[in-house]
This record gives structure tokens, sequence and C-alpha cells, in this order.
């Protein structure tokens, strides 16, 4: 973390991480799981984030942005159609940006919001035609706006909204258009 100013920072993070499947810590005498998946390889991550946070008007308003590069390895993702069917797909990326701020209209009422954008792609895999498809369940999008408001006797309410945007179904190519 750097910080250049007392009222900023700028911060570059780096992070790895193993992940067992599911499958993986299932008991060996589970009837329904395949005996294939015994033998899926451990799921490997590294993250890279460059950010930075910027406090204004007294710390009244808080701004932060982030830059984003997350490589995952040997996940198994599971099927949307069949949840016994697992893709394997050696590796896959996402890159993004995140914008927040958050912030205290009155000393009562506060107002947050955040806006991410990514794209995840699998960037290798067996079978050949997954790699540049979409990572399943990943959206291109996705945006929060909440307020709260102190109340009397020690209340606070609050209300917001989330939004997630469009998300691909499967990582499998439509055979109709190869997409």
């Amino acid at each position: 973390i750097y910080q250049p100013e007392p009222n900023g920072s700028i911060y570059f993070s780096y992070a790895t991480a193993f992940e067992p499947n599911v499958q993986q810590v299932s008991l060996d005498n589970e009837s329904v799981l395949p005996e294939s998946f015994k033998n899926l390889p451990v799921g490997e991550s590294t993250d890279y984030e460059l950010g930075t946070k910027w406090d204004f008007f007294n710390e009244r308003l808080s701004v932060s942005g982030a830059l984003f590069w997350d490589e995952q390895k040997n996940p198994a993702t599971e099927d949307a159609d069949d949840d016994l069917l697992y893709v394997l797909n050696g590796r896959e990326r996402v890159i993004g940006i995140e914008v927040s701020a958050a912030g205290n209209i009155t000393d009562d009422w506060q107002v947050m919001a955040s806006l991410t954008y990514n794209k995840g792609i699998v960037t290798e895999a067996t079978p050949s035609n997954l790699v540049n498809n979409p990572i399943l369940n990943d959206p291109k999008c996705t945006f929060s706006l909440w307020t709260t408001y102190r109340l009397p006797w020690n209340f606070e309410a609050g209300f917001g909204i989330d939004g997630v945007g469009a998300r691909a179904g499967s990582e499998t190519p439509d055979p109709a258009n190869n997409m």
C-alpha cells in the first residue's frame, strides 16, 4: 500500500489459493458420484489486483476503483443441465474493473454504490472447442445501490438494489452455431 496523500491510497495485491473440488471431499462410498470424480485435479487460483481509494469532504465521501486479473487452473465446473456432469476446463481467466462510492448525504443518511465489469473466458481446455468460451455463471456486469438512514432509538432502515448481467448457462458450445 502506498499513501501519496493522507486521504488516499494506492495498493497492489497478489494472492494464491487452492480449492479441492467438492467431489474430492465427498465420502468414498457415495453411490451417486462417478468413480472418475475421485481423480479430479485440485483447483488452483492466482489473483492480482491494483486499486486506489480516496476520501473527500472530511471523509463524507469515499471512492475506490480496482483492476483485477484472476486465473484458475483445474476448475471443475458443474454443468447447468446435469449436476452430476462436470466440465474440466483446464484454465479460466477473469479480467475486470470495479468502481465504488460511499458517502453520507447527511449525518444520518448514507448511500453506497458499486459497478463491476469483467470478462471471464476459458483459456485452456480439453476438448479444445471450449477455449475462448465464457465461464459458466460469470456475469459481465454487476451493480449495487444501497441506502441506509439512522432512525431514533438505535434503529437503522435501509433498502437497495443489486443487479447481475447476463451469464452463460453452459460452457459447451451450441452445435448449431459453435458458440
